[in-house]
């Protein structure tokens, strides 16, 4: 990601329901590493933001994990881009990244609680992760290791 895009990132989360302004999204950028997806015209159609030092500790929830881990916070995609391997090709990138280049074993994410939860579990279900924590109406904890996730699927058609 570069700061470039931090205007078409505030549209994108805007369109997702996330009120977060362009400044809150930089503002993070030290603390989140942030990857895109692009379209074939150079447009975000998809971010994940994530770190690779969770935090997700004993406090959150049951010590199931080696700590650390990688973490994912947030990960949106286009309403018309879905469906077409654009989430899953993000979760590969992040994941292969957090294995390779940060020595990383397991990946975990709290699912957003609310309208279509059970999609995004469903989601998160097929790419590889598993229900670690759960508390309903708070947070749907799930993870997954990273040689699952990171694995290449085939190629994604060009939108």
């Amino acid at each position: 990601m570069k700061t470039s895009d931090l205007d078409e990132l505030e549209d994108l989360l805007g369109a997702a329901g996330w009120e977060t302004s362009a400044a809150q999204i930089e503002s993070g950028l030290d603390t989140y590493d942030v990857y895109v997806a692009l379209d074939t015209k150079d447009r975000i159609i998809g971010m994940l933001e994530g770190r690779f030092d969770s935090l997700y500790e004993d406090d959150y929830a049951p010590c199931v994990l080696t700590y650390p881990q990688a973490w994912i916070s947030l990960m949106t995609v286009d309403k018309f881009s879905r469906h077409k391997g654009v989430g899953r090709a993000l979760l590969r990138r992040f994941a292969q990244d957090a294995r390779t280049v940060h020595e990383r074993e397991y990946l975990s994410l709290a699912v957003e609680q609310g309208e279509d939860d059970s999609g995004r579990i469903a989601f998160f279900s097929r790419c590889g992760f598993r229900t670690i924590h759960l508390e309903p109406g708070v947070y749907h904890v799930m993870g997954a290791p990273l040689s699952e996730v990171a694995v290449e699927h085939p190629p994604v058609s060009p939108l």
